[in-house]
C-alpha cells in the first residue's frame, strides 16, 4: 500500500515538470527571434542611427586610400589655409627678457576633397553638414599644415581634462581645426622713451617646410582676430591690434607667413609713484642746505651726502628691472639730472665753505698788518687827545683788553673773527689805538668804496629794505660776503634751473619724440 502511494506521487511530479518545460521553451524561442530581428536603430542600441552607421563605415573605408603624407591638391594648386585667432589672455610683458605671454585659441581652415562625405560602394550621403571627430585618434591620420610660431620662446598645449583641441569635417571636405595654446613670444622693444614708450609686439605664424607653391596662409576675411577692446594689463593698455601678411624669402625658397601686431601703450603711473616723485623730493631736499648757515658744516655735508647716496640707491634699484641696453632711456636722463642737481648742491657748499675760510684768513692777515703798521703811529698823546672824543669805553664796539702785549694780539684776533669786521667797510683807512689802559679805540673809519663812515651808510636800516623783507629772507641782508652771496643766488638758480629742465624734459618725450 505504501509502495503504491510513492509511485503515484512520483508520476504526478514528472507530469508537472514536463508540462512546465514545454511551456517555457516556445516562449524563450519567441523572445530570441524578436531580439534578432529588431533594427539597429531601435532604442535598445542607444543613440545609434543610420547616420552614425554611415559615419562609422565612412571612416572605416577612409584610411584605406587616404595618405596623410600627401597634401591636398598635390601637383594641382596650393592649399589655401585660412587662419583666425581669439586672444584668451595676455600675461606679463617683461622688459628684462623682452618677451610677453599670451594664451590664444588658434583656428585653421582648409579643404581636403578626399574627406568629402561620399562612399565608393553606396550612393547614400550624410545628412549632417559637419561632424566633430576625436582629435586624439584622428589627427595623426590626417594631413595638417606645418604651422609654427616664428618668434616663439616657449609654448604649451593644454591637456586638462583632455587635449584642448577639436577637429570638424564638413560634407564638402572642409576641415576646421582648433587648439588652445599658451605662448611666450619674443618682442623687440625700443626703450628710448621708457617709461613713456609704446611697444609693438608681433606674433608671426609661418609654414616650416611648405613653400608658397604648396601652402598659402591667409587671415580669415571675416573677423580674423577676436580680442577685447582696450584690454587692460598691469602696466600696459592694449590700444590696437592688426593683421597682415609677412611672407618672406629664405635660401630654400619663399614661405608663407601671417602676422598679428599688438600695440601696447605703457601706463607710467607706477614709475611716477616709485621713481619720479621720490627723486624730485630728494632734489628739493638737497636745496635746504642753501638756507643753513655756512658755519654749520656738519649739517650741510651730512645733508648733501645723504641726498647723493639716496639717488645712487634709487638709480641702482631702477636699473635692476630694466635690460642692459647701450642707448640712453628717458628715465636715465631724469635720474642722471636729479643726481647732477643733488651733487651740484654738495659742490656748492664746498665752494662757499672754501671761500668763507679764505675770506676769514685774509681779514686776519689785514688785522695783523694794521696792528704792526699803525699802532705805533697813533699811540701819541697829541693824537689820542685829538681823536679820543670819537669813542668812549661805553660806546666802543670793541671789547677792552688789559694786560701784556699778548692781550693786544688777542684783541686784534677777535676783531678779525668778528662778523662786523668781515664787512667791506673795514678798509685800509681805519686807525686803531691801544692806550696804556688797554682800551682799543677806533680813531677813524672810512668806507673803502664811498668814503662815508659805516655808521652813516644809507644801505642799512633804510625803509626800502624793510619793505623788501621777502627778498631779504631769500637773498640775505645787504653787504654780505661772497660766500653768502653765492648761497643766496643758489636759492634761486637751482630751483629755476630744475624747473626749466622739467619743462624741456616732459615736452621733449611727450610731444616731440
Amino acid at each position: 500500500m505504501d509502495l503504491f502511494n510513492v509511485n503515484a506521487s512520483y508520476r504526478i511530479y514528472r507530469c508537472k515538470h514536463y508540462t512546465t518545460n514545454w511551456f517555457l521553451l516556445p516562449t524563450l524561442l519567441v523572445v530570441i527571434i524578436i531580439f534578432v530581428t529588431l533594427p539597429k536603430g531601435h532604442a535598445i542600441y542607444g543613440n545609434a542611427n543610420e547616420e552614425e552607421e554611415a559615419v562609422s563605415r565612412f571612416f572605416d573605408e577612409l584610411f584605406v586610400n587616404y595618405d596623410a603624407r600627401i597634401r591636398p591638391y598635390f601637383k594641382v594648386k596650393p592649399v589655401i589655409v585660412n587662419i583666425s585667432m581669439q586672444v584668451g589672455s595676455i600675461g606679463s610683458i617683461k622688459e628684462t627678457t623682452m618677451d610677453y605671454r599670451v594664451t590664444v585659441f588658434l583656428r585653421e581652415m582648409w579643404n581636403d576633397p578626399r574627406l568629402a562625405y561620399q562612399f565608393s560602394n553606396t550612393s547614400m550621403e550624410l545628412k549632417s553638414e559637419s561632424v566633430t571627430l576625436d582629435v586624439t585618434t584622428m589627427l595623426k591620420n590626417l594631413w595638417v599644415p606645418d604651422l609654427f610660431f616664428v618668434n616663439e620662446k616657449t609654448a604649451d598645449s593644454h591637456s586638462v581634462t583632455r587635449d584642448n583641441k577639436f577637429l570638424r569635417v564638413s560634407q564638402n571636405g572642409d576641415i576646421y581645426l582648433s587648439m588652445r595654446l599658451s605662448l611666450t613670444l619674443n618682442c623687440r622693444m625700443k626703450l628710448h622713451k621708457f617709461p613713456m614708450d609704446t611697444q609693438y609686439c608681433s606674433m608671426q605664424l609661418e609654414s616650416y617646410g611648405f613653400t608658397v607653391d604648396d601652402v598659402i596662409f591667409r587671415w580669415k576675411e571675416d573677423n580674423p582676430l577676436q580680442i577685447e577692446d582696450e584690454y587692460q594689463l598691469p602696466q600696459f593698455l592694449l590700444t590696437n591690434s592688426t593683421t597682415q601678411q609677412c611672407t618672406r624669402e629664405y635660401t630654400t625658397g619663399m614661405y608663407t607667413c601671417v602676422e598679428v601686431r599688438f600695440t601696447f601703450e605703457r601706463q607710467m603711473g607706477y614709475y611716477v609713484i616709485q621713481t619720479y616723485i621720490p627723486s624730485l623730493l630728494i632734489v628739493c631736499l638737497s636745496w635746504i642746505g642753501f638756507w643753513i648757515d655756512i658755519s654749520a658744516a656738519t649739517a650741510r655735508v651730512a645733508l648733501g651726502i645723504t641726498t647723493v647716496l639716496t639717488m645712487t640707491t634709487q638709480i641702482s634699484a631702477t636699473q635692476e628691472s630694466l635690460p642692459k641696453v647701450s642707448y640712453v632711456k628717458a628715465i636715465d636722463v631724469w635720474l642722471a639730472m636729479c643726481m647732477f642737481f643733488a651733487f651740484a648742491a654738495l659742490l656748492e657748499f664746498s665752494t662757499v665753505n672754501y671761500l668763507a675760510r679764505l675770506t676769514e684768513q685774509g681779514l686776519r692777515k689785514k688785522n695783523r698788518k694794521y696792528r704792526h703798521v699803525h699802532v705805533g703811529v697813533c699811540d701819541t698823546p697829541q693824537y689820542i687827545n685829538k681823536r679820543a672824543p670819537m669813542a668812549t669805553p661805553d660806546t666802543s664796539p670793541f671789547r677792552t683788553v688789559t694786560g701784556s702785549p699778548a692781550a693786544d694780539d688777542v684783541a686784534i684776533e677777535d676783531i678779525g673773527n668778528s662778523s662786523d669786521m668781515m664787512d667791506s667797510t673795514v678798509g685800509e683807512s681805519t686807525r686803531f689805538n691801544l692806550s696804556n689802559g688797554g682800551e682799543l679805540i677806533p680813531l677813524q673809519s672810512f668806507s673803502s668804496n664811498t668814503g662815508h663812515s659805516s655808521a652813516g651808510n644809507p644801505t642799512y636800516g633804510s625803509d626800502k629794505h624793510r619793505r623788501n623783507s621777502v627778498w631779504n629772507a631769500v637773498m640775505g641782508p645787504p653787504g654780505k660776503s661772497l660766500s653768502e652771496t653765492i648761497d643766496a643766488a643758489a636759492r634761486i638758480v637751482f630751483p629755476s634751473a630744475f624747473f626749466v629742465f622739467n619743462i624741456f624734459y616732459w615736452s621733449l618725450y611727450f610731444y616731440v619724440l
